[in-house]
């Protein structure tokens, strides 16, 4: 059994394919018409599937709004209260269905990070989780491991040389960006010894075997703070979406993770080398095309962050992923004036931006400060290290 129903107009079939293939991609497995095997008694198979299903999506069009099918399995999902609604066209949703909000897909090309399919996504998250599916699906306790044995997590920067820091004043200059501010300026070349940095920030999952294997209690892990906190903030609710950044944790806390996972915070100047790639651009995507909702989780379009890989366009040319948007980053750094930032201070460094910040915020070059005992909702790290 599937965990999607997708109720739908026969006419509307080449339509729904995108959707289809977009779910998929994000690992549920979804039932529509089509995967009906000759001989089996289509009625009965749809309901089957329809009383299995942990979440239910109309897609109201010119057709299904005429067909009783379609609403007899649109009211199903209504009364378990697992309906996730979505319009293919401008119509007149049937009567019983308008007092709830659907999703506007009309014209939708099947782009991962369209704002209303991520509402979409969002709402399904709320019926079918992927982390309890997969719970679900395995009767093992998996091994907790540290994030140091999940090598594939962390991508290797060779050594070299990048130009830091941006400026406002020269069109024509090095690092041009109109929203510069003093603070990131002056552009400069710095050169880096080679390092190895993750992949994607560190995820409630992966922070919680460091909370359960009693990391918030190993005094070695920590250089200041040890003592004063047991778990994240919010952290029951922060549990209920595994796969997202953990957030709601101090520099302190971010710092001794990474010690338990032997590894590090990136430094500065790592994070924008990693941010900018080895040709010092723009965006990690290069310095073509701009900024937009389809790169990367920002200006609460969505409204949370979100799990890692949801915009494979914004990744760098290097591999990694959300370095703008979705969650500020924590860096090793006290904060301070360039070229040269203290041995000492009160704030530490954050960069890339978060889902709740407009896109000045969200720029490789732009520089945050917080306490470094603080917590905030949409502030998470990344972990980096030494070659082996």
């Amino acid at each position: 059994m599937s965990d999607i129903f997708i109720s739908y107009a026969s006419q509307d079939r080449a339509r729904i394919r995108p959707l289809v293939e977009a779910l998929e991609a994000r690992g549920w497995s979804v039932f529509r018409d089509t995967t009906l095997l000759p001989g089996e008694a289509w009625r009965r198979k749809i309901t089957a599937e329809l009383d299995a299903a942990r979440c239910v999506i109309v897609l109201w069009s010119a057709s299904s709004v005429e067909s009783h099918w379609v609403e007899q399995e649109a009211e199903e999902g209504q009364r378990r209260g697992i309906l996730v609604p979505a319009m293919l066209d401008r119509v007149k949703i049937p009567l019983g269905f308008r007092g709830l909000q659907a999703a506007d897909l009309v014209g939708w090309d099947g782009a991962a990070g369209h704002r209303e399919f991520l509402k979409v996504v969002r709402a399904i998250e709320i019926h079918a989780p992927l982390a309890r599916a997969a719970a679900a699906a395995s009767s093992v306790e998996p091994v907790r491991v540290a994030p140091t044995q999940q090598v594939d997590n962390l991508v290797t920067i060779p050594r070299g040389t990048f130009w830091m820091g941006a400026q406002k004043t020269d069109k024509n200059g090095t690092n041009y960006d109109p929203e510069a501010s003093d603070v990131e300026s002056p552009v400069r070349q710095v050169t880096l010894k080679a390092f190895r940095i993750a992949r994607f920030p560190v995820t409630v999952r992966e922070f919680a075997r460091f909370v359960d294997s009693g990391g918030y209690q190993v005094e070695k892990h920590w250089g200041g703070g040890y003592g004063v906190a047991n778990e994240p903030d919010n952290w029951a609710d922060q549990q209920e979406n595994l796969e997202w950044p953990v957030v709601g944790v101090s520099w302190l806390e971010a710092s001794a993770y990474c010690d338990w996972a032997g590894l590090r915070l990136p430094t500065e100047a790592e994070w924008e080398r990693v941010a900018r790639g080895p040709n010092s651009a723009r965006y990690p995507w290069g310095d073509q095309p701009p900024l937009d909702e389809s790169r990367a989780n920002y200006g609460n379009k969505i409204g949370h962050p979100t799990s890692e890989g949801y915009y494979p366009k914004g990744r760098s040319i290097e591999d990694i992923h959300d370095l703008l948007g979705n969650v500020w980053e924590w860096c090793s750094d006290w904060y301070g004036e360039y070229p040269d930032g203290p041995e000492d201070g009160r704030f530490r460094v954050l960069r890339g931006g978060s889902w709740d910040n407009n896109s000045s915020f969200v720029r490789v070059s732009r520089r945050q400060r917080k306490g470094l005992a603080t917590r905030y909702y949409d502030v998470g790290f990344r972990c980096a290290g030494e070659l082996s």
